[in-house]
This record gives C-alpha cells, structure tokens and sequence, in this order.
C-alpha cells in the first residue's frame, strides 16, 4: 500500500511539474510541452491566432463548401489571423460572384456589417469548419457550410 501511495504522489509531482494547464488550445498545449508553436521554435509561444480570445491560428488558411438551399451553388472563403473572413459565393441564379468580408467573432459566431449582403453564422475552430446564412440586398441567398481545405 504504501508502495502506491508513494506512485501517486511521485505521478502527482511529474504531472504539476510539467506545466500541464487543462484550459489551452491544442496547439498552445503542444507548445508548453515543447513542441512546435505559432510561428516560433519549440517551447516559444509566439501568441498564436487571436479573435478577441478565440485561438484561430490551426485554421487560417482557404475554405471551400456549398449553398445548400435556397439560390444553390459554391463558396470559398479566406480566414487571416485576426478572425477576418473573406467570402466568396457562387450561385446558380447570379452570372456573378458575390465577394462579402466578415468577422469570427470571440463568442464563434460569423457577421458582416455590409448592407447589401449580410453573412451570418458559426465557427468551429475544433473541426476549422463554419455554417450559416446569407442574404443580398435584403433577399434571402440560402445556407451555406464551409471546411478548411
């Protein structure tokens, strides 16, 4: 028994030891142990990706998805470090493509603020995926999802 009790506290010393924190990231978690972080050499937090809180930095890159209802079709998009997504749909029903700016909120929601087309939805930046709607000029464009690729 006491063989046990000496396991558990030795594991219990290793364990607070090694700085393991239950609230980060991923990648925040890899680079407290050593392993590569954002944009700095091993054991180096460069900060990471920052939307107000939300680590974004696994998940900046391009994206590509549908509209699943309403006006049908395709949507690319480009989130950079600072949660600004640019969007980009393609329907079957416009000759042209509608280019829209947003924003990955800190509580993951998306928005826009441009009148003429609003996008409005949600960011896992577990799974670096996004799914929501938009309209133009007030008429309803349809649902869209998105997967980093």
């Amino acid at each position: 028994m006491r063989a046990q009790t000496m396991l558990i506290v030795a594991l219990s010393a290793v364990a607070s030891s090694c700085g393991v924190q239950r609230d980060l990231s991923a990648g925040r978690f890899a680079c407290a142990q050593g392993g590569p972080c954002d944009g700095g050499p091993a054991g180096q937090d460069a900060g990471g990706t920052d939307a107000g809180g939300l680590d974004l930095s696994a998940c900046v890159g391009d994206y590509a998805g549908v509209v699943s209802s309403g006006d049908l079709g395709t949507v690319e998009a480009t989130l950079v470090d600072d949660g600004r997504m640019s969007f980009t749909f393609t329907t079957i029903g416009h000759p042209t493509k509608l280019t829209v700016s947003a924003q990955v909120n800190p509580d993951r929601t998306i928005s826009s603020g441009a009148p003429s087309a609003l996008i409005q939805g949600t960011f896992d930046e577990v799974r670096c995926a996004g799914s929501g709607t938009w309209t133009e000029n007030g008429a309803p464009g349809g649902a869209w999802s998105l997967e980093k690729e």
